[in-house]
């Protein structure tokens, strides 16, 4: 099992001892090949010997032992003898590596490491990432500071570069540091506050355990990870569209904080929808696999957008999972990881199934029937409706505080006696009118009579029936009692089966435009006034996208 935890401190003992390796080269007893030797062959040599085929001179390749060896450029029964110390340690201009015209020049420190690198015997060691782990013998040194195994490779470093400790921080600096890298925020006034008295051992843990169950440990965790999936809230290209993806990201950030096993957060996320008994959260992990910028530009071609949505994909798998860029291998074998073009070509087919489309645009030469009557404004299919955890704590949240004013006023009102006699003459208003309308709605009367222009019906159940072939407008007016008006319903029902009928694809057949239009008067001879309605929807109506958001509400359109 992975524990995100622990990794973040073994990740910064690695940073710590990394910035360390480079202070000790000229001290080392016996060249490391990958530290020591390597880069110096990378920058100076491999540019004419290294593994482009189509760059090689003299046929000469360094980067692979057997054959600098059987070339003769490393003799391994006698060093001295090898073409490389002839050649980089030779002043003749005709003779010397690297060339004087390549720009390139090896340091005296630089040329007696390879000297002491060939007598060593000249080892190759693949890097470091093909090698299995070993776990190393735990140092000596540290024995009057060190308090885990740890310090004491810190304390071996130090020693080997002849440096000093640096004295302790106070106890304020470490909550300082404690905070900016477990949670990436300055320490709040309380934490700082209490910092101020000396950390103990047991008091260090305990502000350490505090930060790490903060829900904010699992955004900065969160950050990093979502810089190497290529995480936006935009497509990228061209109009750079909104995209509906961020339950991915608060996804990312619950499993950091729920310290979630690795094995399980990356499998979620490369086929969280293709596991047994796929629940929504593993259904919304697996958008990493749509994490990939999408066009729906005028003029970009299908297929050659989705070979590049693959090309991505993949890249990002071997970054994001495998820790080694694999995009080299989309054009040619890789030159310095074992990577074929086949491998990448293979690894994309694990990937084509996916559902996408190369243009998410309805153009006349991109014939996709279900992206029929898509524009600009819509979102990018397919989608899939989930419940944002975040936002639903967020509402519970906003929930609680309602509730909490709401019992404030109702204590209030109750409380003073003015305030109880207008709430008690309007709950008895409210007794009043679901006495005589059970459902809470007043049914409204036709304001005017029958006519042959705008005929109609008053059935017995309330409904309303209008006979005529083409009406255009009709009026319909309230009691004379009514004081206050909250919401208006108006109930359509056809009687045909065509006029029921709800249209599946986005370029609707049977549509109704209606529209309202609410006037109000004091009296009949007043001038209505326009009165503006708030907030209008429907239970069937064609959906409205706004940069790929639907908006809530209707205009004037019904579906039927």
């Amino acid at each position: 099992m992975f524990d995100w935890k622990v990794f973040c401190v073994g990740a910064a003992w690695l940073a710590s001892i990394g910035l360390l390796t480079t202070c000790q080269l000229a001290q080392a007893q016996s060249p490391n090949f990958q530290r020591d030797i390597l880069p110096v062959l990378s920058d100076t040599c491999f540019s004419c010997h290294g593994p482009d085929a189509g760059q090689r001179q003299s046929g000469l390749r360094l980067d692979v032992r057997d054959q600098a060896v059987d070339y003769g450029a490393i003799d391994i029964d006698d060093p001295n003898a090898s073409l490389i110390l002839e050649r980089i340690e030779s002043d003749d201009p005709n003779i010397m590596m690297p060339p004087p015209n390549s720009r390139r020049a090896l340091k005296d420190r630089e040329k007696k490491l390879i000297r002491a690198w060939l007598e060593s015997g000249a080892e190759y060691k693949k890097h470091w990432a093909w090698d299995s782990p070993v776990r190393p013998d735990i140092p000596k040194a540290g024995e009057a500071w060190a308090r885990n195994s740890i310090d004491r490779f810190v304390a071996q470093r130090l020693e080997q570069n002849g440096l000093q400790l640096a004295p302790r921080a106070n106890s304020e600096s470490l909550a300082r540091r404690l905070s900016l890298d477990l949670v990436g925020l300055p320490p709040g006034e309380d934490f700082q506050k209490a910092a101020r008295d000396e950390f103990s051992a047991a008091t260090y843990d305990a502000a350490v355990e505090e930060l790490l169950a903060s829900p904010q440990y699992g955004e900065r965790m969160a950050a990093a990870w979502l810089d190497v999936v290529r995480y936006a809230d935009t497509v990228g290209y061209h109009g750079d569209q909104n995209i509906n993806v961020f339950p991915y990201r608060d996804w990312v950030i619950d499993a950091m904080n729920d310290n979630m096993p690795y094995d399980q957060f990356a499998r979620w996320q490369i086929a969280g929808d293709l596991i047994e008994n796929p629940t929504a959260e593993s259904r919304t992990a697996s958008a990493f696999n749509r994490l990939n910028m999408v066009t729906r530009e005028g003029g970009a071609q299908p297929e050659e957008y989705l070979a590049k949505y693959s090309a991505d994909r993949v890249r990002t798998m071997g970054t994001a999972f495998l820790g080694m860029t694999i995009a080299c291998a989309e054009c040619h074998d890789h030159k310095f990881d074992p990577i074929r073009t086949r491998d990448f070509y293979s690894m994309a087919a694990f990937f084509a199934d996916l559902k996408q489309w190369g243009v998410y645009q309805d153009y006349g030469y991109t014939p996709n029937p279900d992206l029929r009557g898509w524009s600009n404004d819509h979102p990018f299919p397919p989608e899939l409706e989930v419940t944002s955890q975040a936002l639903a704590r967020r509402i519970e949240s906003f929930q609680e505080k309602r509730n909490e004013l709401t019992a404030t006023s109702l204590k209030s009102a109750v409380e003073n006696p003015a305030m109880k006699k207008v709430f008690d003459n309007w709950l008895d208003g409210l007794r009043a009118t679901l006495s005589e309308n059970e459902t809470g709605w007043i049914i409204a009367k036709p304001a005017s009579e029958s006519t042959p222009e705008n005929p109609w019906e008053m059935e017995t159940d309330g409904v309303l029936r209008l006979t005529g072939k083409d009406i255009k407008s009709f009026q319909a007016s309230l009691r004379p009692d009514t004081k206050s008006i909250a919401s208006i319903r108006l109930e359509l029902m056809g009687e045909s089966a065509d006029a029921k009928r709800i249209v599946a694809d986005k370029s609707p057949q049977s549509t109704m435009q209606l529209k309202l239009q609410r006037t109000i008067a004091s009296d009949k001879k007043a001038k209505p006034k326009d009165v503006r309605i708030h907030f209008a929807d429907s239970e069937r109506k064609l959906p409205r996208y706004s940069n790929g958001f639907e908006i809530d509400g209707v205009q004037s359109g019904w579906v039927v």
